[in-house]
């Protein structure tokens, strides 16, 4: 069992990945930690904001998408943000990838150990839900097929 109840700052998100073993590692300047996750598309990154009460939780789903599509995936963006339950996919116009963000506030109370866990559970979970459906606008499905394509992906498989 973990001995640190609640987190309230970078040093003791630290610990608990420390303590409970969770593959990560970190830069203490920039407060960020990356962990381990198994996802094609990389690894979890939790950013601790310096100067505001937020920690961003980012986790990549789909890398180098090509100029030509990105209309489609925006298009396909809007669409699952408006559908899921939780909203937070994303595109970053430097990198050229499609990621899912959760902004968590963290006030001077922090937030217990394990609800933050679950806020970081839930970001991975959203994002394997819908990385294949992004996936298949990459590859040329029409952004507004997105909802369906991840509803399909995730129907249970019949025997």
């Amino acid at each position: 069992m973990a001995t640190i109840t609640r987190i309230t700052n970078f040093k003791e998100l630290i610990a608990i990945l420390e303590e409970t073993k969770v593959p990560h590692r970190y830069e203490a300047e920039p407060q960020v930690v990356e962990i381990q996750t198994g996802l094609p598309a990389g690894n979890l990154f939790v950013r601790w904001e310096k100067t505001l009460p937020y920690v961003q939780i980012i986790q990549p789903m789909v890398r180098n998408v090509p100029r030509e599509r990105l209309a489609e995936i925006e298009h396909g963006i809007c669409r699952a943000n408006n559908f899921a339950p939780l909203p937070g996919f994303g595109f970053d116009y430097d990198k050229g990838f499609v990621y899912m963000r959760l902004v968590v506030p963290m006030y001077e109370e922090g937030m217990l150990t394990q609800s933050f866990n679950r806020q970081l559970r839930a970001a991975v979970q959203n994002a394997k839900e819908f990385t294949n459906a992004f996936v298949k606008v990459v590859e040329g499905a029409p952004g507004e097929q997105l909802v369906p394509l991840a509803i399909a992906e995730n129907q249970p498989v019949k025997a």
